[in-house]
């Protein structure tokens, strides 16, 4: 039969290996507190775009055309017909 001492130290030894091994599962993830300064670093890099891609977006929106009122079916139509058929 087993003490209740050693019984004791077996739950002990399991409870801690288990609370390494979720520890350990979620510093791979990246929840951990040593990524938490990179990460919050990625979110402030990512909700103020840089200048320079501002304004290249920018001016590249100025060179894009307006688009013109263009009929596509318009060569079909007789310009005669106004029956409404």
């Amino acid at each position: 039969m087993r003490t209740p001492i050693a019984i004791a130290v077996l739950v002990s030894f399991l409870a801690s290996f288990a609370l390494c091994a979720s520890v350990l599962g979620a510093q791979a993830q990246g929840m951990g507190p040593a990524n938490a300064r990179a990460q919050q670093a990625a979110r402030e890099a990512k909700d103020k775009p840089p200048k320079a891609d501002e304004d290249a977006y920018k001016n590249a929106l100025k060179s894009v055309p307006t688009p013109q009122n263009v009929d596509p079916w318009g060569n079909m139509r007789s310009g005669s017909s106004s029956s409404g058929h």
